[in-house]
């Protein structure tokens, strides 16, 4: 199969994926030597996919909120998810509970190398809610 063709082989696996919300079971990869060759992609060190999508893992230390979780997610085909399949994928990767933040760097600190996006992972409470804080704690009651 020529690769233009194996391109458009992904992109309708995944249009029905993302259609019909059936993403396929998630496998899972230990990546002991990184995923590239210097710098933080050398962190990642697990890494899950599905029907739907790519994601590379790496916890980092933070001297405010200790571990924190780094993922680079990457649809099949480089199409951004939709706000929804971001929760649910946040959901399915950290867990319900964890908060996530999608990280848009400094002009200095943009890496372009592949169509992805980073989510950094907190359990701890960061502070930063859709809601005020007596409406946060009314919510968690």
């Amino acid at each position: 199969m020529s690769i233009r063709n194996q391109k458009r082989a992904r992109e309708r696996l995944e249009r029905y994926a993302q259609k019909t919300g059936k993403w396929g079971d998630w496998m899972y990869s230990s990546l002991p030597n990184g995923a590239g060759s210097s710098g933080w992609a050398r962190q990642f060190n697990r890494a899950m996919k599905n029907d739907r999508c790519a994601a590379m893992f790496r916890d980092v230390q933070h001297p405010v909120f200790g571990t924190v979780t780094h993922i680079m997610i990457s649809t099949i085909s480089g199409i951004e998810p939709t706000w929804q399949e971001k929760q649910r994928l946040k959901n399915e990767l950290l867990g319900r509970e964890y908060t996530a933040i999608e990280i848009m760097p400094p002009a200095g600190e943009v890496v372009d190398e592949a169509d992805a996006y980073h989510i950094w992972g907190f359990v701890s409470d960061v502070g930063l809610s859709l809601f005020d804080h007596k409406e946060r704690q009314n919510a968690a009651s």
